[in-house]
């Protein structure tokens, strides 16, 4: 998996300098499978051997939007509502819930597939805008468009 979305990290990661992530749901949380680090002098910096909770992390949410099964567990209306929300859009948004002064936005991978890696970006809340937002996500899906037919050959 790593050796199939570097490409797509790699890319994203020179178009915008932020740290950029590739996540994967594992059991109650969500792990970073690898990463690339931005040269910025504040950034954000990833932790690769932690499990992120579910429930305020932007991988996480993402997760949840992917496992019907998980939801019926969740008794918080405002997250609810935020994972319905991801479900239209295919866009989670951890805004300095998980951690003050990061904010984090994921997405998915070459699939949507409860199995399939996520990707995301994360800023120091200081440099943020809406604009940085979009700009990563179109970074994100050119970069997946791009490179699926080489991931297509490589997962045969």
């Amino acid at each position: 998996m790593i050796r199939r979305y570097r490409k797509v990290l790699e890319n994203v990661a020179a178009e915008i300098n932020e740290l950029v992530l590739l996540g994967l749901h594992e059991g109650n949380g969500v792990v970073h499978i690898d990463y690339i680090e931005s040269d910025q002098m504040v950034r954000v910096a990833p932790s690769p051997v932690t499990r992120h909770n579910l429930q305020v992390n932007a991988l996480g949410k993402l997760a949840l939007s992917r496992r019907p099964d998980l939801i019926d567990a969740i008794d918080n209306p405002k997250l609810l509502e935020e994972i319905s929300a991801i479900q239209h859009t295919g866009v989670a948004w951890n805004r300095e819930q998980s951690v003050p002064g990061m904010i984090a936005l994921a997405t998915h991978g070459f699939s949507n597939s409860p199995t399939e890696p996520m990707l995301a970006v994360a800023w120091p809340a200081s440099r943020f805008t809406e604009e940085s937002g979009d700009l990563a996500l179109a970074c994100i899906k050119e970069a997946l468009q791009r490179f699926a037919p080489e991931a297509a050959t490589q997962a045969q």
